[in-house]
C-alpha cells in the first residue's frame, strides 16, 4: 500500500484473509471429524477439505467457520458480537448490507476484478478501503476463534 501498487495490495490483503480463513477452515474440519471419529483426519480427509475449500467461496467458509466456532452464521456473529459489531460500525456504507455481502462485494470482487480480468488501475483509496476490509475480517475471526476458546474454557471449570 505504501508503495504505490494499489492494485497488488488489494490482492495481498485478500489473500492474507484466504490464508487465515483456509487456515481455520481446515483447523475446524479436523476438529468435527476428530469429535465424531476419535481419531486425527487422514491424508485424504485433508486434501478433501482443502479441495472443499477452493470451491467454496466465502459465503461457504465464512459460515462454518462462524457456525463451527460461535453456533451462528457470519452474518448473525457480525451482527451481534459486541465486538464484532463495533468493528462493522467503523466500516464505510457496511449497514447497509449484509456483512458477508458487504466484505463479498467490496474486497472479494475488487480482487475478482484484478485477478481475474485484468482491471490493474486500483486508486490508493480502493486499496486503503480494501486493507480496512482484510483487517476487519481478520479481527472479526480472530473474535470467533476466542469465542470458541472462551466457551471451551468456561466449560472447563
Amino acid at each position: 500500500l505504501a508503495g504505490g501498487d494499489y492494485s497488488l495490495s488489494i490482492l495481498i490483503g485478500t489473500i492474507a484473509v484466504e490464508c487465515f480463513l483456509g487456515r481455520l477452515f481446515l483447523k475446524l474440519k479436523g476438529m468435527v471429524s476428530y469429535a465424531t471419529t476419535s481419531s486425527l483426519p487422514t491424508p485424504a480427509q485433508e486434501e478433501a477439505w482443502k479441495d472443499d475449500f477452493r470451491t467454496g467461496g466465502f459465503f461457504k467458509h465464512a459460515d462454518f467457520v462462524s457456525n463451527a466456532t460461535t453456533g451462528m452464521a457470519f452474518d448473525d456473529f457480525a451482527c451481534t458480537n459486541p465486538v464484532a459489531t463495533k468493528i462493522m460500525a467503523g466500516l464505510p456504507d457496511a449497514p447497509q448490507l449484509s456483512p458477508k455481502a458487504y466484505f463479498q462485494n467490496e474486497l472479494f470482487n475488487r480482487r475478482n476484478e484484478i485477478a481475474h480480468w485484468g482491471y490493474v488501475n486500483s486508486k490508493q483509496e480502493e486499496a486503503q478501503l480494501c486493507h480496512s476490509l482484510a483487517d476487519a475480517i481478520l479481527l472479526i475471526l480472530q473474535e470467533m476463534d476466542k469465542t470458541k476458546h472462551d466457551a471451551q474454557s468456561h466449560a472447563n471449570t
